[in-house]
């Protein structure tokens, strides 16, 4: 059974019921200048690449968009006092989005792993499907279960996050990036790559000794297997 194609908000993700996902969302404005240089450079060929297309309205609609893009981008880049918002590093903050994935776990998805990062969140979980769920939903404005998980856990930890830090407005970035899980390597290697992110960016030595990294107890053995 092929994946189904959703958009959500211009964003292209797969969607097989069944499935395990790799899923990333990341609050606004946390992007450094380094990833914003290179998001600037692969939009810049994009670009290049659409205004070698005939031209067709959606073409057009893309070029102005990426031509927005690319001029948000430079205003950051020349801005000497933008700094990256890391809320996440509030142990507060963290607090509220772990406890949440908790709850919602068994009601909406099994979960299997996530690593909370300063600016970003990775998931693994596997949605429900809407019956199990057991909930009112709008076809229009969830496409599939990934797409009302990631809104459900996104609405909430914002409502909460922004209370704590007595702010008002956007909180998370609108877009988020989700990887189907095919095979059990796949999942392996993505359970991996989940725990270690934090070791790797120098914010704990021991992938499970941190409070906020998780992993199912029933993939314990994963670890094993993969002598990490």
């Amino acid at each position: 059974m092929p994946a189904k194609i959703v958009f959500v908000n211009r964003f292209k993700h797969e969607y097989l019921p069944g499935h395990y996902y790799f899923i990333t969302y990341r609050i606004i404005n946390s992007a450094t200048k380094v990833l914003y240089r290179r998001r600037l450079k692969n939009l810049d060929e994009e670009l290049e690449d659409l205004k070698k297309q005939p031209i067709t309205e959606a073409s057009r609609i893309r070029i102005i968009t990426r031509k927005k893009q690319i001029k948000r981008i430079n205003s950051r880049l020349k801005d000497p006092h933008y700094k990256p918002n890391l809320w996440l590093a509030l142990p507060q903050i963290r607090d509220v989005i772990k406890e949440n994935l908790h709850f919602n776990e068994g009601k909406f998805y099994d979960l299997a792993a996530y690593s909370i990062m300063p600016n970003h969140v990775h998931i693994i979980l596997k949605p429900f499907e809407f019956h199990k769920m057991n909930i009112k939903y709008s076809p229009n404005l969830h496409k599939c279960p990934l797409s009302y998980t990631v809104y459900k856990i996104k609405r909430y930890s914002a409502t909460m996050a922004n209370r704590i830090l007595s702010r008002e407005g956007q909180f998370w970035r609108e877009e988020y990036h989700s990887i189907l899980i095919e095979n059990e390597e796949q999942f392996k290697n993505m359970i991996i790559y989940t725990l270690l992110n934090p070791v790797k960016g120098g914010l704990c030595k021991d992938k499970l000794n941190n409070p906020y990294n998780y992993l199912n107890p029933s993939y314990n053995s994963l670890l094993e297997i993969c002598h990490v």
